[in-house]
């Protein structure tokens, strides 16, 4: 720890899907704004990274490719870090395909700064108000029912109400990979004052008005897509 402090602390958890088929999800919050916007890295079928901290956007890609390369988790994190003369301050939590999430809190991460494992997770958080946050978004997310994406959002939710960054939060944010070049879930909040809450209520929007679209919109198999679903789905309600 140093004597010189960032102005925001930040809480994630990422995690591949049960289903075994290629996804990865992540949910975080931060005292920062748009914390969505620079944090979270993932390919389907590879992985997914979440950088934090003192931030090292470059640390997502470095990681993702020394999977597609063919390291494992824990190689990719090592040799990742290894290049960055910042490590010491970062950190990152990380999954991949098989094997246990992998996550790394530097030495000079800001108190209370660590993470927690298991398979096909991991959960993180520097500046928190204590490891109840870390403890509380594992045990939301491995106890929650439904759909993946709505896991993830219990986790967070979990993580603000056990305390998360003790200086508040600004931003928070959800992604789940899908196998086209967009996202099957993306959504963020970059700035509200509760924003864990705003995330959750986004998504009940992107549930009844987004989601559907995006299940018709055009795919690798289908170029064109389903235009008169989207027709509907988009349609005035007086329309529809």
């Amino acid at each position: 720890m140093t004597g010189c402090e960032p102005l925001f602390g930040t809480f994630s958890l990422v995690a591949r899907a049960p289903a075994g088929d290629g996804t990865f999800g992540a949910a975080i919050a931060s005292g920062a704004p748009a914390v969505g916007s620079f944090c979270l890295f993932a390919e389907h079928g590879l992985g997914l990274v979440a950088t934090q901290a003192w931030t090292n956007p470059y640390l997502g890609p470095a990681i993702l490719e020394r999977l597609r390369e063919g390291d494992g988790a824990a190689a990719a994190l090592a040799s990742a870090l290894a290049d960055d003369p910042g490590a010491r301050r970062r950190q990152v939590g990380l999954v991949a395909m098989r094997g246990p999430g992998q996550a790394f809190s530097g030495s000079e991460t800001v108190a209370w700064s660590g993470q927690l494992c298991g398979d096909g997770v991991a959960t993180q958080g520097n500046m928190l108000a204590g490891p109840a946050v870390l403890d509380a978004m594992l045990e939301a997310f491995s106890g929650a029912g439904g759909p993946f994406v709505e896991r993830l959002l219990a986790a967070l939710s979990a993580g603000a109400a056990a305390g998360g960054d003790r200086r508040g939060l600004e931003s928070a944010a959800v992604l789940v990979t899908g196998p086209e070049i967009y996202a099957a879930t993306d959504l963020r909040v970059d700035a509200h004052e509760t924003p864990v809450a705003e995330l959750e209520r986004v998504y009940a929007v992107a549930r009844r008005r987004l989601l559907p679209s995006l299940a018709a919109m055009p795919t690798r198999s289908d170029p064109l897509g389903d235009i008169a679903r989207i027709e509907a789905l988009l349609a005035p309600e007086d329309e529809a």
